[in-house]
């Protein structure tokens, strides 16, 4: 979900999918309402190419169709966090999230 511009329809997408892990990208700061969502991952970026180096990096294992994302309680971070198998996306990413 591209978060660069607040908008009604990116804020109602975000309420509708409350208990769905929500993947996100923005270059800018982005509001609280969106940081502080349970089982959010708010991707920072500079350029269009690190953000596909992002995106990738989570694509890149042969099972990666099979593997669901979803949302559990990490012991790093204060609020749920998105999985995808075992491994914890926000902590994979720890440097590049908005926390």
């Amino acid at each position: 979900m591209d978060v660069n511009r607040p908008a009604h329809g990116v804020g109602r997408q975000i309420e509708l999918s409350l208990f769905q892990p929500l993947i996100g990208f923005a270059k800018g700061s982005v509001s609280r309402m969106v940081k502080g969502r349970p089982g959010s991952l708010i991707l920072k970026y500079k350029t269009d190419a690190e953000l596909l180096a992002m995106l990738s990096e989570i694509a890149k294992r042969k099972s990666y169709r099979q593997e669901p994302f979803y949302i559990k309680k990490c012991a790093k971070h204060p609020l749920k966090a998105v999985f995808k198998s075992k491994q914890c996306l926000n902590c994979l990413f720890k440097d590049r999230v908005y926390l």
